[in-house]
């Protein structure tokens, strides 16, 4: 498992990536990336990366049995020790699964909101509600940011760039804003669906389908 602390004070970020499957491959690649530009760039607050696993059993984050997962119980310890005010899940996909992801009925087909193209195929959405509901506070900013396997050198200057601009952000709503100007259409319509489906939602509802 890679981890690193860097930094302290607020706020807290906390991105993770090597969630399940074989994800962590890729994902740990971003994340030393982050960690070679930490030292470059003006970190505000404090910062963990961690990438739980290379290789695990695949079983979704909408299943609440993914949270009885030696993964899944990691990740409940790093958010719950450090109750970060950002927080980002970082996972990639192939090819085949894009269609799902970004279907717009995937709200009724699996429980939850489609994710949004913000370019080159990095999607972005909410985290699971299992513990968005029961882990944060209603101001914290949890981001789940999905990332192509074959990511090629420009798609991963962007995705890089994107989690930059979360390390050197002074607050959430700072980040958020930033965000909201590199991508102002496609922040506009995840924050709609965002609000549109945590509105009143309850933590382990049975709505949600896992098997994806």
């Amino acid at each position: 498992m890679m981890f690193r602390d860097i930094g302290f004070g607020k706020p807290v970020k906390l991105i993770v990536g090597g969630l399940h499957g074989n994800e962590g491959i890729v994902t740990e690649h971003i994340l030393r990336e982050i960690l070679n530009r930490v030292h470059r760039v003006k970190l505000r607050g404090r910062l963990i990366l961690c990438n739980l696993t290379k290789k695990e059993k695949y079983i979704s984050t909408l299943c609440a049995t993914y949270y009885q997962t030696d993964a899944g119980k990691r990740l409940l310890s790093l958010i719950r020790n450090y109750k970060p005010e950002i927080y980002i899940e970082l996972h990639s996909y192939g090819k085949k699964a894009y269609s799902k992801l970004t279907h717009p009925r995937r709200k009724e087909f699996f429980g939850v909101p489609p994710l949004v193209d913000l370019e080159d195929g990095i999607l972005l959405g909410s985290i699971s509600p299992h513990i968005r509901t029961s882990e944060f506070r209603n101001h914290d900013l949890c981001l789940t940011l999905e990332i192509p396997k074959d990511l090629n050198g420009d798609t991963e200057r962007k995705v890089i760039k994107i989690l930059t601009l979360a390390i050197t952000s002074h607050s959430q709503f700072v980040f958020l804003e930033k965000l909201r100007e590199m991508y102002p259409s496609q922040i506009r319509i995840a924050e709609k669906d965002f609000y549109e489906y945590f509105n009143g939602i309850k933590p382990f509802g049975g709505s949600i389908k896992c098997q994806l």
